[in-house]
């Protein structure tokens, strides 16, 4: 349990990070990252009911 909470919270911060340089770069790459975000859950919660 302790290991997968420390594994959220770095994915946080990786994601979060990400968003700030997707910002930096521009609008449209922030969208890109969010829509292969969407697509990767959603991937990862079939695989997960599987």
């Amino acid at each position: 349990m302790i290991s997968y909470q420390q594994s959220a919270i770095s994915y946080q911060l990786s994601a979060i990070s990400y968003q700030l340089s997707a910002y930096r770069l521009g609008h449209r790459l922030e969208a890109c990252a969010t829509l292969l975000e969407v697509l990767l859950n959603k991937k990862c919660s079939l695989m997960a009911d599987g």
